[in-house]
């Protein structure tokens, strides 16, 4: 290791520690050719090839960049489409309260086109304020992210650093939500001053639906039921923009639950299912074969044996190469469910996308201290989250003419003889407990990012929600009343409405469950790096609740239109 002199001055003579250099800092970017190089001068010497990419040190603090970084430009698209919808939804409820004063304004000469640009700057000072705001609040929820990230890292230094990328998603915002608006005060086009002051939006002849052709079904239909189901099919845009609502409300709380689960699931597969152990009893690299049997025996443990291997073709750099003896203490498994067996090699499947690499391809492997290659065909892919490695049978490895020298044993015992601990051959007592702990903590410190993110979807859910249903109480208050001098109770008319708004939310319901849980598998492998794969998942408990909470913002509508009609 390149090491300052005044420091290895220190350790020699403070700590009587003896320096050796066992490691080398190089700056390429080719890894392929450094380490064939390497290789030929350093020979059977030769450890491990590892980047910035591939070292746990550096690769944890950029990776975490990097995850935060993705987090914030996949939930940024989504929070501005369904911020556009609610751009849409407040403009058209804005203009269809003042659609007399619209048609009043046609009637003294002003155009559809003059009146649509004075309401299309209605989103440009709405969605102005919005991004100045946002622009204001943005150092406070920046900085909220990075304390919660300070306990995980120890870095000389923490301020926030901005780009001109802000700017210009704020001016795009403040674009978008104009051109929201521009559309939204489409509603008088094609209508005269007279239609219009009827108000344009009830003025529109109604259409049959096609449910129509089917009389006997439809005559079964209440009368009222007809009317509801006419009106909504008549006016389909705003039931689209109903179901996108709740698909797109779901969505964003599915995966703000949903990344928590799946971050959680990795932990706890990888530490209880996919390695079972209790404590894992690290070797000395001159442990005696008859030391290391005492430790086996003493702790009824399994040995296995870790290197690390190159692998072409497109390696990258070195990847943990771990040959396993006979037990079940290592429960990895294939895509296909199968366990490791005998003649090949496995590939974890974050390893086999990266290096582009098949079931059934040739690889070749060249372990660490040995100058042998070994050409091996892959045998299967491992569903792992973490750690991205190499697999093979002891058996396999010794057919290969390598020698099996275990590095490790693995014990289901947590307590450990003081003869093991006291060994000279055993170097470092690892405990899966801890392992699980520091794991644990490392998705706990994105937790509270996980719940901002909850939060803002919920409330924008329930703001989207809200004004699609007071928009659709503006534009029916006539047939309300219509309904009502046909001998309707106000309490029918409510129950109208909670059945339009029971079937539009099923329906969202029912298509946003597969795509909320197709968005959260794209959006958790945002989260893989180089030495973790993590897989969509999404508890029971955690999909009951999204549900309720979507539901729940759904039904606030109809509390809300219950209010009204009231008072009306």
């Amino acid at each position: 290791m390149v090491m300052d002199l005044s420091v290895k001055k220190t350790l020699a003579d403070q700590f009587k520690v003896p320096m050796i250099n066992n490691m080398i800092d190089l700056k390429d970017s080719d890894n392929t050719k450094i380490e064939s190089q390497i290789r030929k001068i350093i020979g059977n010497k030769y450890i491990a090839l590892q980047t910035q990419k591939s070292n746990i040190g550096i690769s944890t603090a950029v990776d975490r960049v990097g995850q935060i970084r993705n987090l914030s430009i996949l939930f940024s698209i989504i929070f501005i489409l369904l911020a556009v919808l609610a751009m849409y939804t407040t403009i058209r409820k804005i203009i269809d309260q003042q659609q007399k004063d619209m048609a009043t304004l046609q009637s003294l000469g002003y155009s559809n086109t003059t009146l649509s640009l004075y309401y299309s700057m209605y989103g440009a000072i709405v969605g102005g304020i919005g991004a100045v705001a946002g622009l204001l609040v943005a150092p406070v929820l920046s900085n909220f992210v990075m304390e919660s990230q300070k306990p995980m890292f120890s870095l000389p230094s923490w301020q926030i650093s901005y780009t001109k990328v802000p700017l210009y998603v704020a001016f795009s915002v403040i674009l978008i939500c104009t051109i929201s608006a521009l559309f939204a005060a489409q509603v008088n086009q094609g209508l005269t001053p007279a239609q219009a002051f009827r108000k344009g939006s009830i003025a529109k002849i109604s259409k049959r639906v096609s449910l129509e052709r089917l009389p006997n079904l439809w005559n079964k239909i209440p009368f009222g039921n007809r009317w509801s189901i006419r009106d909504n099919l008549g006016n389909k845009i705003q039931m689209l923009m109903g179901l996108i609502g709740v698909v797109g409300g779901l969505a964003l709380v599915m995966t703000g639950f949903g990344t928590k689960n799946s971050m959680d699931n990795q932990v706890n597969q990888t530490y209880g299912h996919e390695y079972s152990y209790a404590k894992k009893i690290n070797l000395t690299h001159d442990a005696s074969q008859s030391e290391i049997n005492r430790i086996v025996k003493k702790t009824n443990g399994e040995k296995i044996e870790v290197v690390y291997t190159s692998l072409q073709p497109k390696g990258q750099f070195d990847r943990p190469l771990t040959i396993l003896d006979s037990g079940s203490k290592v429960n990895v498994k294939t895509t296909n469910n199968e366990k490791i067996k005998d003649g090949g090699v496995y590939l974890d499947e974050g390893i086999a996308k990266a290096t582009k690499v098949k079931k059934n391809s040739i690889v070749t492997l060249s372990p660490s201290l040995s100058d042998r290659k070994l050409n091996l065909k892959v045998k299967g892919i491992i569903k792992s989250n973490a750690p991205q490695g190499i697999y093979m049978t002891r058996q396999t490895w010794n057919n290969e003419g390598m020698k099996f020298t275990p590095t490790s044993v693995l014990t289901i015992h947590n307590k450990i003889d003081a003869s093991v601990k006291d060994n000279s051959a055993v170097n470092q007592i690892v405990s899966l407990k801890e392992q699980k702990n520091n794991a644990k903590a490392m998705v706990n410190n994105l937790s509270s990012i996980f719940l901002m993110v909850q939060v803002f979807g919920i409330l924008l859910t329930i703001v989207i929600l809200y004004n699609l249903g007071s928009l659709s109480f503006t534009e029916r208050s006539r047939s309300y009343a219509t309904l009502e001098i046909l001998g309707f109770s106000r309490n029918q008319i409510r129950n109208l409405t909670i059945i339009e708004n029971l079937t539009i939310t099923a329906i969202g319901w029912i298509v946003g469950i597969p795509f909320g849980y197709w968005f959260l598998s794209r959006y958790v492998t945002t989260f893989n790096t180089s030495q973790i794969i993590y897989y969509p998942f999404l508890t029971k408990a955690s999909l009951i609740l999204s549900s309720l909470i979507v539901i729940a913002a759904s039904l606030s509508t109809v509390v809300m239109i219950g209010s009204r009609l009231k008072k009306t």
